[in-house]
């Protein structure tokens, strides 16, 4: 395995490492994920506005009932649907997307160390506008419990079962995905299989028996985590019995 393929993999290099392993962002780094959270923030203000205008669209809606005379009937229907729970759901929505334009976002460098397992995903997604489900796959990198978008090329740099310490930026906005900042290569394959590993019984136990929501659950009570690394803790797990 070649540091500088990781690097270019990961995009990033050594002065960046260092900085990472003592728990510091690079300029570069700090710039890239201020661009990226400047992005997601006017996707949040654009959606935020639609839901809103959505919401005062609805209460027109109901103030219409009352100016054009169809009956007692139209004019339960109109404020009930549109004045009523058409306005609270579609304002509820613009005003969780607006917060979310407007929070203040905070990063810390994470590290998870152990045997990497890169696995290909199937994820299904749903579309508000068409109404549609799509699928997409995607490949993840598993370590110690957490999970990590990746490339496709990756799994032809980092060997499976190999140790590394891998680095990421970790939100205080729990919707936000972690984003791997850097990685290096720690032992091969054959010293992280002679790594005593300590499965949690009760998740084990769930994993034996199929029962994979049961196993995340289980996890998340023992651990205190979040759906996504126990589910990343749950599906390194798998590969072992």
């Amino acid at each position: 395995m070649s540091n500088q393929m990781l690097m270019n993999q990961l995009r990033f290099d050594e002065s960046e490492l260092q900085l990472n392993k003592k728990g510091q962002l690079s300029e570069k780094q700090k710039q890239n994920l201020q661009i990226k959270e400047s992005g997601a923030k006017a996707g949040s203000l654009f959606l935020g506005g639609i839901f809103m205008l959505s919401s005062l669209a609805g209460v027109g809606l109901g103030a219409y009932a009352f100016i054009v005379d169809y009956g007692l009937v139209f004019r339960i229907l109109m404020v009930s649907v549109f004045g009523c729970f058409w306005t609270l759901i579609w304002g509820a929505a613009g005003v969780m997307t607006l917060s979310r334009a407007f929070a203040k976002v905070e990063v810390k460098v994470g590290k998870a160390e152990g045997p990497v397992n890169i696995v290909k995903v199937v994820r299904r997604e749903y579309n508000p506008s068409t109404e549609t489900y799509s699928e997409r796959s995607v490949h993840e990198l598993l370590i110690s419990g957490r999970a990590f978008e990746v490339r496709a090329a990756l799994p032809q740099i980092m060997k499976q079962g190999d140790v590394y310490a891998v680095y990421f930026a970790e939100f205080n906005l729990k919707e936000k995905k972690k984003e791997i900042l850097s990685a290096e290569w720690l032992a091969p394959a054959s010293a992280a299989t002679q790594t005593a590993i300590h499965d949690d019984i009760e998740v084990v136990e769930f994993v034996k028996k199929g029962d994979v929501l049961g196993a995340i659950r289980a996890h998340r009570q023992l651990h205190g985590t979040n759906y996504e690394d126990a589910r990343a803790a749950v599906l390194d797990i798998q590969t072992r019995y």
